[in-house]
């Protein structure tokens, strides 16, 4: 990140992503400082409350019956946990550095009383941080981390303060906050570590202050192989044999002509006589003809004809249980 200077005293700026961070002062983490702390949160507050529940929530509607293992970085005394693994059964791992660690073993399966970086041999398929990267000096290696720990298809649920945290608040001034977010900055950073973001959120509550937090849902980015392969496994998962191809237009280049290769397609049709006869990938374009493509599913080659073209078919004959399209190609999940 480029940098320009917002406050020469301690505060440094990119000014593409508007990402902050604090040069040139002491680092709170330094003499032990987290590990002397304890019992920060007022847990029966109404406001501890709130923001319990909102988190559940938020992890409630991503686990599956996949979801076998959970790590919470920075679990403090392990409410969250408990509230989770009260309703799913899931294993549920901690860390925290603090005195917390201790209140938080009596609720969690395991918490870990050092940083992500010591964890050996574990994998995780949720691995959730809720205002925690924003204390952290080096935020790179940390994310590292968590990627290390992920599962191929887990997902990391991440949260700390939008910009300041608050909308009327310039600056965050808060000493233990060695970083200010943006939306920008945390999915750059993400990305970086091979992590690709799902979804983001604002407006979420931390506190009085911190009643503007950024939330982002993540999942391991894809290999440009890996993408080739989902999207062969759509075709494949709607037309596992032999096929023609209606349309050989713009759409037709763009999402089937790059994988025509690893297809089975035996013919290419189109309703334009400017396009009999045309070569592609040694098969010629030709007029429909009920006699040789009669019992071959057809695959519309066309978005936004797809409609005219299905209602063309039907005149000729073609009923609707041979005619898939690319919508149903590229809506499908990996």
């Amino acid at each position: 990140m480029a940098t320009d200077v917002v406050n020469a005293e301690h505060k440094a700026t990119c000014p593409h992503c508007l990402h902050q961070w604090r040069q040139g002062v002491k680092n709170i983490t330094e003499n032990n400082y987290y590990q002397s702390l304890e019992n920060r949160n007022d847990i029966q507050t109404a406001r501890f409350q709130r923001k319990l529940l909102e988190r559940f929530n938020a992890i409630a509607s991503i686990i599956t019956s996949n979801t076998k293992a959970i790590l919470e970085v920075g679990c403090a005394e392990g409410d969250l946990g408990a509230m989770v693994k009260d309703k799913f059964d899931v294993q549920y791992d901690g860390v925290e550095i603090s005195k917390d660690a201790l209140s938080a073993k009596q609720k969690l399966d395991h918490v870990f009383n050092d940083n992500t970086a010591s964890i050996k041999d574990q994998k995780y398929d949720l691995i959730l941080s809720f205002h925690v990267l924003e204390h952290i000096e080096d935020i790179a290696f940390e994310i590292k981390q968590w990627h290390r720990l992920l599962t191929v298809t887990g997902t990391i649920i991440v949260e700390v303060p939008n910009k300041a945290g608050h909308s009327l608040l310039e600056h965050d001034n808060n000493a233990e906050h060695l970083h200010q977010f943006s939306l920008q900055s945390l999915s750059c950073l993400l990305g970086q570590e091979g992590l690709a973001v799902q979804s983001a959120t604002i407006g979420h509550f931390e506190s009085a202050v911190y009643n503007d937090s950024l939330r982002l849902v993540a999942k391991p980015a894809l290999t440009t192989e890996q993408k080739r392969q989902a999207i062969l496994n759509n075709f494949k998962q709607k037309l596992p044999h032999s096929f023609a191809v209606y349309g050989v237009g713009g759409d037709f280049q763009n999402y089937i002509h790059p994988y025509i290769q690893s297809l089975p397609i035996t013919f290419l049709l189109d309703s334009s006589e400017k396009q009999w006869g045309r070569v592609v990938a040694d098969m010629r374009v030709q007029k429909y003809n009920a006699d040789q493509h009669g019992n071959l599913p057809i695959l519309i080659a066309s978005i936004r004809y797809k409609e005219e073209i299905i209602a063309h078919l039907n005149q000729l004959g073609i009923s609707d249980d041979r005619i898939i399209t690319l919508d149903e190609i590229y809506d499908a999940a990996p």
